[in-house]
């Protein structure tokens, strides 16, 4: 039996084996690795966070869009019905 001591005080079972041979020595050394190997981690999270933050961006986009186009119409209407604009002379 082959225990991991953790951080949290806590004593986890990683494997059993009824004898250590080189391949249980294999896995036990891939195991150590995948738990310091935090780059794929920070990638994945980082990952995950830019497609959050797209998200967010076509969901303000499809928000905005709506009263950018009504805006657009309005303005249309406006210059073709009226094409002269005055501005005063206080602004």
């Amino acid at each position: 039996m082959i225990v991991e001591h953790c951080k949290d005080g806590t004593d986890r079972l990683a494997l059993t084996t009824k004898e250590l041979n080189r391949s249980i020595l294999d896995r036990l050394m891939k195991m150590d690795q995948a738990t310091h190997d935090i780059g794929d981690v920070a990638i994945e999270l980082e990952k995950q966070a830019d497609k959050v933050d797209k998200d967010k961006e076509h969901e303000f986009s499809e928000k905005l869009g709506d009263g950018l186009e009504r805006l657009e119409h309005s303005l249309q209407d406006v210059l073709l019905h009226n094409p002269k604009i005055f501005v005063s002379s206080s602004v």
